[in-house]
């Protein structure tokens, strides 16, 4: 029997693989600490995602892990909000800090964050900030780089306009991130202003940091390994 020649472009493997998102629940699956409370301060709510408002210290927001209405290949989303009625117009925030160990390919390299976002209808805050946060060091706190403390730290912004309807909003590095990075965070904001109504609140939900200059479809993990 003859041999044929093979053609090696037949085995070229073009596939996504997984292990891309180095964001933990970023599909919004888990929350441990309970699905919702509508007498919150500040602190974790859904798994991994710590919200608070600026200089506000009371207990007067909203968050919920909703599944309502999800974008198209996601059955979960968080809702954060001021409740209605309040006055309080400092930033709005949501944010997310990963451990050194789970930072590993991120030096040297480019970053892309995407993810989906909504407002409601009595939306106050304006563009919705997203920021890639890089240092150095091992396992550096929440609060240590919220105040710019992390070692060599580099924060990169962007701004989203928000619409009623879902969105994908992508964000990449301008420049490539430092041969000793070791650590990475995210962090959303947004400023409302006047007094707030029923539905003045931001959803999220599908929320991928991956190494690349472009992002790729959402790596779904299962509720177990989240």
């Amino acid at each position: 029997m003859a041999l044929s020649k093979l053609n090696n472009d037949s085995f070229a493997d073009t596939a996504v693989h997984g292990r891309r998102n180095l964001i933990i629940n970023g599909a919004i699956q888990v929350a441990q600490r309970g699905t919702s409370d509508t007498t919150f301060g500040s602190g974790y709510s859904v798994d991994r995602m710590f919200l608070d408002q600026f200089s506000q210290t009371g207990d007067f927001h909203t968050y919920q892990q909703l599944s309502s209405d999800p974008p198209v290949g996601f059955t979960n989303y968080l809702r954060w909000q001021r409740n209605s009625g309040r006055t309080d117009t400092g930033a709005m925030r949501i944010y997310y800090t990963g451990e050194s160990g789970y930072s590993d390919g991120i030096a040297g390299n480019k970053l892309t964050l995407s993810f989906y976002a909504r407002s409601g209808s009595d939306y106050s805050g304006g563009s919705l900030q997203s920021m890639i946060v890089l240092g150095e060091g091992t396992n550096q706190t929440r609060s240590s780089w919220a105040n710019g403390n992390w070692t060599n730290q580099v924060n990169d912004s962007q701004n989203n306009t928000l619409t009623t309807s879902w969105q994908q909003f992508t964000h990449t590095l301008a420049s490539a991130a430092g041969n000793d990075v070791s650590q990475h965070a995210l962090r959303f904001v947004w400023t409302p202003t006047g007094t707030a109504g029923t539905n003045d609140y931001i959803e999220i939900t599908g929320i991928q940091l991956e190494v690349g200059d472009k992002a790729t479809p959402f790596e779904h993990r299962s509720y177990a390994e989240e």
